[in-house]
């Protein structure tokens, strides 16, 4: 941001090497980097590091790894380019899939899907739903997605566990199945979506 921001704004940035586009996922490895914050947090964020028993070290070589990028003129530069540029050019084509395809369905609605390899869509759930999914001891979404998996394979996690608004129903998924896959299972929600609306309403 430059001055007199980046002297005076507290600022914390954190990266995982299992989020990133170079698609690590599983690998537990990261940094954190605080700017401009007082010596009290530092202790408490000195103090928590300090509690692990031992460094994830494939996580750290993979992090190193990624963080050291092939430079221009290096040998493997154009090659990590390309690679680069093919992740994230199908990434963003997934993102782009899901979404327009989720907001397809009747009933459900997604937001453009940008930076994050997730959609979190919203969708209507029947009040017959939302009382069975009550006498099961589950929030509404929940039951959608419990009956989801056992029905088709399909895993999705309920928005109930991000701290949604109280009375709206979400459901994330990733992007990060190949789009043949990824095609398949939105055209496979919307039939149970359609089917589920069906037998509750």
């Amino acid at each position: 941001m430059g001055p007199p921001h980046s002297s005076a704004v507290q600022m914390a940035a954190v990266h995982s090497i299992s989020k990133g586009f170079l698609g690590e996922c599983g690998f537990r490895g990261g940094f954190m980097e605080v700017l401009n914050v007082g010596p009290e947090v530092l202790t408490e964020l000195n103090k928590m590091a300090a509690v692990r028993l031992c460094p994830p070290v494939m996580g750290q070589v993979l992090l190193s790894a990624a963080l050291s990028a092939p430079q221009p003129g290096e040998p493997s530069y154009d090659t990590y380019m390309q690679e680069r540029g093919a992740v994230l050019q199908s990434l963003e084509a997934r993102a782009e899939l899901l979404w327009r395809e989720l907001n397809r369905i009747s009933g459900i609605d997604c937001q453009p899907i940008r930076g994050a390899m997730y959609g979190f869509p919203r969708m209507r759930i029947p009040e017959r739903a939302v009382k069975a999914a009550q006498e099961r001891g589950l929030e509404a979404d929940e039951f959608f997605c419990w009956r989801l998996l056992e029905r088709t394979g399909i895993c999705v996690v309920p928005g109930s566990g991000f701290g949604q608004r109280r009375g709206s129903f979400h459901f994330r998924m990733t992007i990060l199945p190949p789009m043949e896959a990824l095609q398949r299972m939105v055209a496979t929600i919307s039939q149970f979506y359609t089917a589920f609306v069906h037998e509750f309403s």
